[in-house]
């Protein structure tokens, strides 16, 4: 009803009003007068009705005036009360309000949007904590905790951090915050509930992320290290303070290369830095030396790039390395091993199980013609004319056996031309690679060397006296034939010219080796 008449009296002008007023208080005064006068003085004189008159203007004045300003009090209460709705409505914060007897007097929609709870669901305080705290120990501590907090009244109350189960059975993480409003007298407790769940979740995933992260630079077989624009160390991973003598990653914070064991390199370090950093291009996998805590020198492959923020700003550099210097020392080996093969006189092949050539050195390309490429990929039965493809597996089996197979055979150039060869093979196998690795020796001039000696036996063999002499007419070996016609012995006709036995013989022997 109040509410009607309000609303009417708001929609009356002030000049209506007035009037309103005016022709009530006129009309009741007169009335008024007309009757005490009448009573009074058993007559009704002007005067009184004037004086009536008068009075009932002032007085209707007055009270439309007072009228009108509580009247406007009132319209902008109720204005500042939307307003004050509206902005309760529409604020993205969950709240709610609470009397003195801890009953809830009022959610904003927001608040069930959140948590799903209506006001018939919450109706009072220990009615909301069943709901949001169903764990029994953790409602005990964030209600004591919370009546702590209430109670200290110098202090603002301390926001705290609260595990809220919704409606729907999921929880969110809230930080709550409580506050009186209204009168002393009321004891209303506003009590606002911000959601911070996703701001947890982010923290938790980028805590999560940052452990990763650590345990990948932890994991990775390599040394790992940031600086900051002016080469101080912000961080490393544990095998690169090891490295450095040190006990755990936090001890390289804020340290520079010259406080290190490697100070004889700390300059070419920064300027490797600088020029990354400088240039904003990455340095990779280039060798650099470092010193140990041990005084050792060893044999870096080190990658640099700048470090950069979210900004893409340029704020450091970010460097790894590895010990490459076993690596160095079996490369080295190997080059040196390589190098000799390739310049032995002895022909190299690697040949694979299905009997094709894998690798050859260069005398073997020479003593055969071809060119590297061109025999990488041969069959041996596309040079040796004396191998049979078909005898490949027998073979193959025979070295898998740990047979050394030695034969002789030949070999044809490239341009045709064939020549006698000795080889011998052998298996090898490593981490499931199988191959043969098989020598081959040109024995051309060996067998040039066996066709002349075996001509010679057979020349000695002769009926013909014959010995053999060297530069200075030494005799160095005479046949059979030779000692039957001088008579002289092997052991007296070998020797120097002059032979130890009789003037007889000599002569003889002058007259057999100088006929004329």
């Amino acid at each position: 009803m109040n509410q009607i008449l309000l609303s009417r009296l708001q929609r009356i002008s002030k000049y209506q009003l007035w009037l309103i007023s005016v022709f009530l208080a006129t009309l009741l005064t007169e009335s008024i007068v007309a009757v005490m006068d009448l009573l009074l003085n058993g007559q009704i004189s002007f005067d009184y009705l004037l004086t009536g008159l008068v009075a009932s203007l002032i007085v209707a004045s007055l009270i439309s005036a007072m009228i009108i300003f509580f009247l406007e009090q009132l319209i902008g209460l109720k204005e500042d009360n939307t307003r004050l709705s509206t902005i309760v409505s529409a604020l993205p914060v969950p709240l709610a309000l609470f009397d003195a007897q801890r009953n809830l007097q009022m959610l904003n929609p927001e608040f069930t949007k959140v948590f799903g709870y209506e006001i018939r669901d919450i109706p009072s305080v220990s009615a909301w904590r069943l709901q949001a705290f169903p764990d029994p120990a953790y409602r005990e501590t964030i209600g004591a905790e919370w009546q702590k907090r209430l109670e200290n009244n110098d202090l603002e109350f301390q926001p705290l951090e609260v595990k809220i189960r919704c409606k729907n059975g999921l929880t969110k993480h809230v930080m709550a915050t409580a506050t009186r409003v209204g009168r002393a007298d009321r004891k209303l407790q506003l009590v606002l509930l911000y959601d911070i769940s996703k701001r947890i979740e982010a923290m938790n995933a980028l805590a999560e992320s940052r452990s990763l992260l650590q345990s990948v630079i932890e994991t990775i077989p390599m040394r790992v290290f940031w600086k900051d624009l002016q080469s101080r160390y912000l961080g490393c991973n544990s095998q690169f303070a090891r490295d450095c003598g040190l006990t755990g990653a936090e001890d390289i914070l804020g340290k520079i290369d010259n406080q290190l064991s490697w100070r004889d390199q700390a300059e070419i370090y920064r300027a490797d830095d600088r020029w990354v950093m400088q240039s904003n291009l990455p340095k990779l996998a280039y060798e650099e030396p470092q010193t140990t805590p041990d005084g050792r020198e060893i044999l870096l492959r080190t990658s640099k790039a700048p470090l950069r923020n979210s900004h893409g700003e340029t704020v450091g550099v970010l460097g790894v390395y590895d010990d490459i210097t076993d690596l160095k020392k079996i490369e080295n080996e190997l080059w040196l091993t390589k190098t000799m093969i390739d310049k032995s006189k002895t022909a190299f092949f690697c040949l694979a199980p299905q009997g094709m050539v894998t690798y050859v050195n260069d005398y073997a390309c020479q003593s055969l013609g071809y060119t590297r490429e061109e025999l990488v990929g041969m069959k041996p039965w596309e040079f040796d004319p004396d191998f049979l493809a078909g005898t490949w597996p027998g073979m193959w089996n025979r070295l898998r056996d740990c047979e050394i197979i030695s034969h002789e055979s030949r070999h044809r150039r490239k341009d045709g031309t064939i020549f006698p060869v000795e080889l011998t093979c052998h298996y090898i196998a490593h981490n499931g690679l199988e191959l043969s690795f098989t020598f081959v020796q040109n024995i051309s001039d060996r067998k040039r060397l066996d066709t002349e000696l075996r001509i010679a036996a057979t020349a000695f063999e002769s009926q013909e006296g014959m010995m053999i002499t060297d530069a200075d007419t030494v005799i160095l070996k005479v046949n059979k034939s030779f000692t039957e016609i001088t008579g002289y012995s092997s052991e007296e006709a070998i020797g120097p010219g002059c032979v130890k036995t009789s003037n007889n013989k000599r002569s003889a022997f002058n007259i057999e080796l100088n006929p004329n």
